[in-house]
C-alpha cells in the first residue's frame, strides 16, 4: 500500500466521520426508524442477558441482522454508551465502504489514480450513505462488506496460485453479508458467478475456491439456521413473512411499477445525474479484458433491486430497504462520469457536457448531503423521538406494567417502557398473528383472547383503521409538533374497552 493510498484512505475516513457527525449531533444522537430500537433491545439482551430474546426470557428471531446484533452486544457488554458506539459502528462502516470503493477503483484503473479519490469521496458524500451510517441499522455494514467482496474478486483474478486461506475467506465474508441481511447470500452468488466468468488459473481452481468457500460460508451460517429453524420452523426469521403480507397489496401491482416504486426512492438526489455515468462506465467496462469485473457491481444492484420489486416492494423511509445496492449505482456512475471527463477532451461538445455532469453532480452532492439529506435524516430523528420515544416513557410512567399492551411499533417501548410482555400487532415477535394481518375482527378477537388491555399505534396502525372505534378509549396523544407539521396523525395510547365503555376510571 503506497503512501497515497494511505492518504486517501485517511481523508474518507475524515470525510465520513465529519459528515456522520453533522447529522447525528444535529439530530441529537437518536435514531430515524423505530426498528433501530429492536436492534439495541436485541443487542442489550445479548450483551447483558446472554439470551436472543426481545422480551427476556422468550427467544424470538425479530432481529434479521444477528451481525448487527452481536456487534451492538459488544458495546453493551463492555459498558459504552449506546448511542454513541451504535453511530461510531455506522460511520467508521461508511469511512471503510470509501474506502475499499476508492482501493477497488484503483485496482480497475490503475493508470487513473484521481479517478480512486473521486468514487470514495462520491460514496461517503451521497447522502443516503450518510443516512444509513446514523441509522442505527445494518444496512450500512452491508454496504461496506459489498466493496470488500468485490476487492476479493478483483484479487482473485489477479493472483497467480490458488490459496485456500483467499477462498476460506471469501466463503466467510459472504457469511457475515448473508448475517447481515438475507439478501447477503445474494450478493455472494453475484460474486460467485464473476469467478465462474473469469475462471482464473483454469476451471479447476475454481471449483475449489467455491467447494471450500460454500463449506466456509455454511459452517459460519450454521448456527443461525438452526435457530431459526428451531424457533419458526423455517430458514428465516419471522420478519420476512410479516412484512410481505404487509406489502400484499403492492404485490398486485404490476411488476414495472412496483420496480418504479424501487427505483425512484434510490434516485433522489445526485444519483439521477450519475445515471448519465452508466453508459460510458458500460462502454469502458466492454473495453477490458476482464468485463466481468466492471459489471460486478451492476450485476449486484440489479439482482437487489428486482429482488425487493419481486417480493418487498415497499419505497418507504427512504428506500432503506433497497440502501445496501445503492453504492453500487454510485460506484459505476461515478467512475462512468470521471471516465468521460478524460474520453471527452478531444471535442468541444464532449467536454463541455461532461464537464457539466460533473459539476452538476458534485454540486447537488453537496446540496443534498450537507443541507436537504441533513434534513431529512434530522426530521426522522425528531418524529421517532416524539412518537414512538415519546409514548414509550409516557407508558412506563403511566400504564401499570403487569397489563398487557397491543403494539405495532415494539422498539422504542421495548427498550424504554420495561415492560415484561408486549402483544405485537405486526408480528414480529408474534408470529401466530401473521396469518391475521389485514383481517380487522380477527386481530381484534386475537387481541382479547390474548388479554390485552391498551393498545398504542398511529390511526392507520388500528385493526381497521378506526380511531373512534368505541372499544378504544384514548388516554394519552404525543402532539408531536414535527409530525403535525406534515399533516400527518399522532400516536396514541388508548385503553380497550371490551364492553365499549369508556366511562370508568382509567389509570
Amino acid at each position: 500500500m503506497t503512501r497515497a493510498a494511505l492518504r486517501r484512505d485517511a481523508v474518507l475516513i475524515l470525510v465520513a466521520a465529519a459528515l456522520g457527525a453533522w447529522y447525528v449531533l444535529a439530530a441529537g444522537g437518536g435514531f430515524p426508524l423505530d426498528d433501530s430500537w429492536i436492534h439495541q433491545v436485541y443487542g442489550r439482551n445479548v450483551g447483558t442477558l446472554g439470551e436472543w430474546s426481545f422480551i427476556p426470557g422468550e427467544p424470538s428471531t425479530a432481529s434479521t441482522s444477528p451481525l448487527y446484533t452481536v456487534l451492538l452486544s459488544i458495546g453493551y457488554r463492555l459498558g459504552l454508551p449506546f448511542a454513541a458506539y451504535t453511530h461510531a459502528l455506522g460511520i467508521v462502516s461508511l469511512g471503510l465502504m470509501g474506502v475499499l470503493g476508492a482501493r477497488l477503483a484503483a485496482a480497475l484503473l490503475p493508470d487513473r489514480p484521481w479517478i480512486a479519490w473521486a468514487v470514495g469521496l462520491a460514496l461517503v458524500g451521497t447522502w443516503h450513505h450518510v443516512w444509513a451510517a446514523g441509522a442505527g441499522m445494518e444496512a450500512i455494514i452491508l454496504m461496506m462488506l459489498s466493496f470488500a467482496l468485490y476487492l476479493a474478486v478483483v484479487r482473485e483474478q489477479a493472483a497467480e496460485r490458488f490459496s485456500y486461506t483467499r477462498a476460506a475467506l471469501f466463503g466467510v465474508g459472504v457469511a457475515l453479508a448473508t448475517l447481515t441481511r438475507p439478501e447477503g447470500i445474494l450478493l455472494g452468488a453475484v460474486c460467485g458467478l464473476t469467478l465462474v466468468a473469469l475462471r482464473p488459473r483454469g476451471l479447476l481452481d475454481v471449483v475449489r475456491f467455491g467447494g471450500i468457500a460454500v463449506f466456509a460460508c455454511g459452517v459460519v451460517l450454521l448456527p443461525y439456521l438452526l435457530f431459526n429453524l428451531q424457533q419458526t420452523g423455517g430458514l428465516l426469521p419471522n420478519t420476512g413473512a410479516a412484512k410481505f403480507r404487509m406489502v400484499e397489496a403492492l404485490l398486485a401491482q404490476p411488476l414495472p411499477v412496483r420496480y418504479w416504486g424501487v427505483f425512484a426512492q434510490m434516485i433522489v438526489g445526485p444519483q439521477a445525474i450519475w445515471l448519465l455515468g452508466l453508459i460510458p462506465y458500460a462502454l469502458l467496462a466492454w473495453q477490458q479484458p476482464h468485463k466481468a469485473l466492471f459489471f460486478m457491481p451492476l450485476a449486484w444492484y440489479a439482482a437487489q433491486t428486482i429482488l425487493y420489486a419481486v417480493q418487498l416492494p415497499a419505497p418507504m423511509q427512504h428506500g432503506r430497504y433497497f440502501l445496501p445496492a445503492l453504492p453500487s449505482l454510485v460506484f459505476a456512475g461515478g467512475v462512468g462520469v470521471c471516465w468521460w471527463l478524460v474520453s471527452a477532451r478531444r471535442r468541444m461538445v464532449g467536454r463541455v457536457l461532461s464537464r457539466v455532469v460533473a459539476l452538476s453532480s458534485a454540486g447537488t452532492a453537496a446540496a443534498f448531503v450537507l443541507l436537504l439529506g441533513w434534513q431529512a435524516y434530522v426530521t426522522d430523528v425528531r418524529i421517532i423521538n416524539e412518537e414512538q420515544v415519546a409514548s414509550a416513557f409516557w407508558i412506563r410512567d403511566n400504564l401499570p406494567p403487569n397489563e398487557l399492551l397491543a403494539l405495532y411499533d415494539i422498539g422504542a417501548v421495548g427498550y424504554f417502557a420495561g415492560r415484561d410482555d408486549l402483544l405485537d400487532v405486526a408480528g414480529l415477535i408474534d408470529p401466530e398473528v401473521i396469518p391475521l394481518l389485514g383481517d380487522a375482527e380477527a386481530m381484534w378477537a386475537w387481541m382479547r383472547e390474548r388479554g390485552a388491555a391498551y393498545f398504542l399505534g398511529f390511526p392507520y396502525q388500528i385493526p381497521g383503521g378506526n380511531p373512534n372505534d368505541p372499544r378504544l378509549c384514548r388516554l394519552f396523544i404525543t402532539n408531536s409538533p414535527t409530525t403535525l407539521a406534515f399533516d400527518t396523525e399522532n400516536m396514541s395510547v388508548y385503553r380497550i374497552a371490551w364492553d365499549e365503555n369508556c366511562d370508568v376510571n382509567s389509570p
